[in-house]
């Protein structure tokens, strides 16, 4: 399975919402969408009418995909490190317009096993922590380096797994070998820090 099948095949999965098309630019009119919303200076009352309840991110080059049209899924596409801080912050402006009348049902994070130590950053986790419901899940998929690479090895995941397990708030409750050497670790909001955000509200 080359790896343009299995990033498709991760998201059909996991989401079901974008779809991989690799003769177009993916993303760019839904990252334009999202930075439009969090730059609007307008009444605070302006709230989205379709607000986002899952959050898609795609971390690094070599993930291509076209955003299905669902109203409800915010996607970013982040290339470099550099872009990370300011990409994420747009988006957790969009996020807070309508928190707390809409909680974000799931994050699912996508990047490939290479990609980690040039790009992730424990703050992809921490941005969007905060608007999660109750067992709610953050999830990121590792995909292998290609179609020719070996699997993940638990190894090539701890920087991750350390952000989840560091996170008050996420519990972690699954990693899994998925596929043909991808991999998936899975954590969920706990209830106990959501009565405490709202004994401090």
């Amino acid at each position: 399975m080359s790896q343009e099948e299995q990033e498709e095949q991760v998201v059909k999965n996991e989401t079901a919402a974008p779809v991989a098309k690799e003769e177009e630019e993916p993303l760019e009119a839904e990252a334009a969408t999202a930075t439009a919303n969090a730059n609007d200076d307008g009444d605070d009352d302006d709230v989205d009418e379709d607000p986002p309840t899952t959050v898609l991110i795609l971390l690094g080059d070599g993930i291509h995909f076209e955003h299905s049209g669902e109203k409800n899924v915010m996607s970013l596409k982040i290339l470099s490190k550099s872009d990370l801080e300011s990409s994420l912050q747009t988006a957790r402006k969009v996020i807070e317009k309508q928190h707390p009348e809409t909680m974000l049902e799931a994050v699912h994070v996508i990047i490939t096993a290479s990609s980690i130590p040039i790009i992730f950053d424990a703050k992809v986790v921490s941005t969007f922590v905060f608007a999660l419901k109750e067992d709610g899940d953050f999830t990121f998929h590792i995909l292998r380096n290609g179609q020719d690479k070996p699997p993940v090895e638990p190894a090539d995941v701890d920087e991750i797994r350390y952000a989840l397990v560091g996170e008050d708030g996420l519990d972690l409750t699954e990693e899994a070998l998925v596929g043909d050497g991808d991999w998936t670790v899975t954590a969920k909001r706990n209830e106990w820090d959501l009565e405490e955000d709202e004994a401090e509200a």
